[in-house]
């Protein structure tokens, strides 16, 4: 999962270390482009909200965008992948990335993650007050989610949130 944060600051949002992200990015600072991602990863597990399945979308297509700096690689197409399971609306971001051949992948992978496998996503039938999110859909126990990589998260009546990268 996600290194040690570096200088990020521990409690920083999500959302903030996907702007450090982007602007990294754009400056084509490969170091902090990393950073960014791994301490946003690590914000997404301690995070005291339900994340928006267009904030997890983003969070992979910059990884996937990171990992491209080596070619369209299977990291890459794997982190798009990821990406658009979480939100099959997620757009190409052109002001980032100009690449044409990587977004005509990118686009072409919308289609195949449509078809991906669907696992149980294994909530109990009684949670009393409580609600279950992964990738920021609300789930039940009858619920299914693609398999691979997913943030599941718990919001409790009190408004507390258990946040947990979780493997379908």
């Amino acid at each position: 999962m996600a290194g040690l944060m570096g200088g990020q600051a521990a409690s920083a949002t999500p959302l903030s270390h996907l702007d450090d992200a982007r602007a990294a990015i754009a400056a084509e600072e490969r170091r902090s482009v990393r950073d960014s991602l791994d301490a946003a990863e690590q914000a997404f597990g301690q995070s005291e909200s339900v994340v928006l399945n267009d904030v997890l979308a983003r969070y992979w297509y910059y990884r996937g965008l990171q990992f491209s700096r080596r070619g369209a690689s299977p990291r890459t197409l794997d982190a798009f992948r990821q990406a658009l399971v979480v939100d099959n609306t997620f757009e190409w971001d052109r002001d980032l990335n100009q690449d044409r051949e990587l977004r005509k992948v990118f686009e072409a992978l919308r289609g195949e993650v449509t078809g991906r496998e669907q696992r149980q996503a294994r909530v109990p039938e009684r949670t009393g007050c409580a609600v279950a999110y992964v990738d920021g859909s609300r789930v039940g126990a009858s619920s299914t989610v693609s398999i691979g990589l997913r943030l599941a998260q718990v919001q409790c009546p009190k408004g507390d949130v258990y946040s947990q990268w979780f493997d379908f």
